[in-house]
């Protein structure tokens, strides 16, 4: 009967593991969010950069239909400074930041790292100076079962950081 409590547990721990496992959900998310950033970063630079030269050609056209011979700086306008272009520039890298710290806390590499740590532990308590007597499947499910935990509360910190700094995502 002891036998057959011990094994229920390892199939019940095992299960729960599996439901538990989320995966790299979120981070999948934050990936595509990084690269939606780095996206709009690229296109925001030509597009000041196409928009100044269009721009520039008008001013030209402009000044030489004039007929003025006094020509000067002023009379060549610039649609985007270099002063704005830097500002977005630097709130693009922001959120970059932002999202690869994301991307870093929510990595399955960290919780696939602790449930190799358990079953590694687990081995050790198996071998010869302690001798535990654990099941190659009671070692598993902990292993699994502790990388699922790791994964539920990185995502879940992920989600609460989201969730907190909302408001200064949007206004950046």
């Amino acid at each position: 009967m002891p036998q057959l409590k011990f094994y229920l547990s390892v199939a019940c721990a095992t299960m729960l593991a599996g439901c538990a496992t989320p995966g790299p959900i979120l981070g999948e998310a934050v990936g595509s969010l990084r690269a939606g950033v780095a996206a709009s970063q690229s296109q925001s630079q030509l597009t000041f950069r196409d928009g100044n030269n269009l721009v520039l050609d008008q001013n030209i056209i402009r000044v030489l239909n004039s007929g003025t011979n006094n020509i000067g700086e002023d009379q060549f306008l610039i649609l985007v400074s270099d002063e704005t272009a830097a500002k977005w520039n630097n709130s693009f890298g922001i959120l970059d930041e932002y999202a690869a710290a994301l991307q870093k806390l929510v990595d399955p590499e960290r919780s696939q790292a602790t449930g190799g740590a358990l079953v590694g532990l687990g081995n050790a308590l198996n071998g010869s100076t302690i001798n535990a007597g654990l099941s190659d499947g009671f070692v598993a499910a902990i292993g699994t079962f502790g990388q699922a935990l790791i994964q539920a509360k990185a995502e879940k910190s992920a989600t609460k950081i989201m969730a907190k700094t909302d408001p200064a995502f949007g206004q950046v």
